[in-house]
This record gives C-alpha cells, structure tokens and sequence, in this order.
C-alpha cells in the first residue's frame, strides 16, 4: 500500500532529514557504458583481440567520465550544503510564528517545503528563492526554484507534482512580488528537464562551465540550461 503523504513548510527539526535526502539524489553521477560484442561473436582471434581491446578502452572511458562528472554533482553538493542548506529557514526566509507552537511558515514570497510520510520520513522537498534584484533580461522580479528533490523509492506517487504545484500556488498568492520562477538544471539531467517543459517552463539560455578532471590537465565541460515560467501563464 502507498505511504500517506503530507506536504507542509519546513521546520528546523527536518534539518538531517533534509541533507541526506539530499545527499541521496545528488552524488549518484550520470553513468553511460560503451561495450563491444565483437570478442564473442567473432570467429577471428585478430577480431577477438580487437573486441577485447575495444572493451578495455570502453571501461576506462567509463570510468574516467563517472569520475570526472561526479567530480561536478560533489563540489556542486558541496557548495549547496555550505551555503542556503546551512540555515534553510534562514536562507528562504522562513518566519517564526509568535504562537506556542513556535513553528515557520513561509510568510513573504520566499518558501521551503517537505513532503513526509505517516512515519515522518522526508521523501521530497522543494524551494523557492525570492531574488529581487535580479535584472536579468530586465526581469526584476524572479522567483528561483531550487533543492526540488525527490526520493527515488517514491517517485511514482505524484510527489513532484504536488510539491511543484504547492510552490506554485504560493508564488500565485505573492504574484506582486514575483512574476516568473527560475530554475537551472544539467544537460545530464534530461527526464528533470522534460518535466519542466511539461509544466510550461521554457529554455532561455544555455551556459558553460568547465571543470578539471585527473590530475589537472584534462578539463570537462558541462552545460547548464536555465528554464523560465511566467507565473501568469502557468496552467497549474
């Protein structure tokens, strides 16, 4: 039976939770294989070599990109842990309720939600960024969509979708300060990329950033899509 799942802002006490689902989604790389069948289908021991040797290129390759594009999703973990997910109510500006409970809620454009199941597991959480001085393509008002994660034993129940349409419908309620969300994303994520296009985002630019892969002379280039949605134009 599938867990029950409730999606509410988050609370300092989901601060571990948080990080390791994180971590989870994060330091997995992309994987590709190249292999060569020609060491078990051919009859000629000069072709069989050719196979083998073929193959042995195709592990190392592997083995070098798994290395190289790892390298990019650690110290971009890295960096992600080190700055907004140090202090989540502080860096989304979450406000504490001056109530017994002492909860946070996401009271100006701002917001960090968590979905949980019935056993207070975190299996999904989401943020949006409220960045007013962002003037670029003289938009000055964007909302950056950032840390939407999604345990990967759940995410066949819908969990992505009402966490995307939860921050939605909060960005809908601040519409006078926020016009559009922003988000940026890897060519190595293309299944993230298809479901932005499927909730109306656009591709706006394309960027390029390079990093060092072994021992420093040999250098990866990764490519960063940035998508872009007009919160008025949104059929959520």
């Amino acid at each position: 039976m599938a867990p029950s799942i409730t999606y509410r802002v988050y609370q300092p006490r989901d601060q571990l939770n948080v990080t390791t689902l994180f971590l989870l989604t994060h330091y997995a790389g992309p994987i590709i294989f190249f292999g060569s069948l020609v060491a078990f289908i051919s009859k000629s021991k000069t072709f069989k070599l050719i196979g083998v040797f073929v193959a042995l290129l195709s592990v190392l390759a592997v083995v070098f990109y798994q290395r190289v594009v790892r390298k990019c999703f650690v110290q971009y973990t890295n960096y992600c842990l080190k700055t907004d997910m140090k202090d989540i109510c502080k860096s989304y500006h979450l406000s504490r309720l001056e109530d017994e409970s002492e909860e946070y809620a996401a009271l100006g454009p701002s917001g960090f939600w968590v979905a949980l199941t019935d056993t207070r597991k975190v299996v999904g959480c989401i943020g949006l960024e409220y960045n007013p001085d962002s003037s670029q393509q003289g938009l000055s008002r964007a909302g950056l969509l950032k840390r939407f994660c999604v345990d990967p034993t759940v995410r066949t129940l819908g969990i992505g979708k009402a966490l995307f349409i939860t921050l939605l419908e909060h960005a809908k309620r601040h519409e006078s300060e926020v016009d559009l969300i922003e988000l940026e994303t890897t060519e190595y994520q293309a299944v993230a990329g298809g479901i932005y296009r499927r909730r109306g985002f656009r591709l706006e630019k394309q960027d390029f950033t390079q990093t060092q892969g072994f021992w420093g002379w040999v250098t990866f280039t990764l490519r960063i899509d940035t998508y872009r949605l007009w919160i008025r134009t949104s059929n959520d």
